[in-house]
């Protein structure tokens, strides 16, 4: 991995990307949706990161646009002195600003495979002026954005190691509970006890005791390489608190 202080380095090209984004999961709920469709693979390069596979952009990055279409990746900022923290993670039909005046280094790393569109500003402006509903859309979802934000605010203020821990795993279980919002019987999460204290503020081992607790309540299962599987998404919603 290249240094970051001066570009945005990012995963390997997608090889076997198709000629065009004709069928593309996240299109029904994306602002490609408003592009043309026949034109759009020359407005972005699809990328591939691989599990822990890191994007890593600080200032003096050029503006850009990552959009998420399958898989995890959480956003790590950090500070002059090195110290890291989790801000929140990415899944199908999200997407990230990078602007050029950022004043801290921000990374995004792959929890799993993860696939993605980069768009640079230039270009995606261009889009913007062609398709205005475009614009509509990303303003939407960047409200959406913002509510996320806020409520996870407020689980960190004032919700329980055990409502924070529910909260986590019923909002990102299996990507952000999937495109279509619908929810399996059996959901993998891959992230680690030291990732979900470091963004529930909690310690690793209250992270630990109330996922051993939910499955001997037989919540979720606890698989190899700290794998999480969620088992009964109606009663671990009703552990959030809300």
């Amino acid at each position: 991995m290249a240094s970051a202080s001066t570009e945005c380095v990012l995963g390997k090209k997608d090889a076997a990307q198709p000629p065009d984004c004709i069928g593309c999961p996240i299109q029904p709920i994306s602002f490609c949706r408003e592009s043309d469709i026949s034109n759009l693979r020359y407005r972005r390069q699809q990328m591939i990161l691989n599990d822990r596979e890191t994007i890593t952009c600080a200032r003096g990055t050029p503006a850009e646009l990552l959009n998420f279409v399958s898989g995890l990746v959480k956003l790590v900022g950090t500070l002059p002195d090195g110290r890291t923290q989790i801000l929140g993670f990415r899944g199908p039909g999200d997407f990230l600003i990078i602007g050029e005046d950022g004043k801290q280094a921000i990374s995004v790393e792959a929890v799993g495979t993860a696939r993605l569109c980069r768009f640079s500003w230039p270009r995606l402006q261009q889009l913007l002026q062609e398709r205005p509903q475009a614009m509509a859309i990303l303003l939407g979802k960047s409200q959406e954005q913002l509510e996320e934000l806020q409520e996870h605010l407020l689980v960190l203020g004032r919700k329980s190691a055990r409502e924070k821990v529910a909260s986590f795993l019923v909002r990102y279980g299996l990507t952000r509970r999937g495109v279509q919002g619908q929810c399996p019987p059996r959901a993998q999460l891959l992230l680690t006890r030291a990732e979900l204290a470091d963004y529930l503020g909690l310690s690793t081992e209250t992270v630990s005791r109330v996922l051993t607790q939910f499955a001997k309540e037989g919540l979720i299962a606890l698989g190899r390489a700290q794998a999480i599987y969620v088992l009964d998404w109606e009663q671990l919603g009703s552990q959030t608190g809300n």
